[in-house]
């Protein structure tokens, strides 16, 4: 399967192919969130949120062929 995927903020530096954050990436049939995540690196100690065609998503998450996922590092307020 195949899914798009869009990183922001401070995460647009680790996207694997240099694309300014967006990508398409192939995967196993079954993967999830959490599989799609460890495709590559990102900053240790960075929280972040996952979206699935605009739906909140939690990293036990399954991905279907054609979903799109965006990947970004919540902003704090204090």
């Amino acid at each position: 399967m195949e899914v798009e995927v869009e990183l922001f903020g401070i995460l647009i530096k680790d996207d694997p192919h240099k694309n300014k954050g967006k990508f398409r990436l192939k995967l196993d049939k079954n993967a999830t969130v959490d599989q799609l995540v460890k495709r590559f690196p990102l900053p240790s100690g960075v929280r972040f949120m996952v979206l699935i065609n605009g739906q909140r998503a939690e990293t036990s998450s399954p991905l279907k062929d054609g979903d799109e996922v965006f990947i970004f590092s919540p902003v704090e307020v204090g």
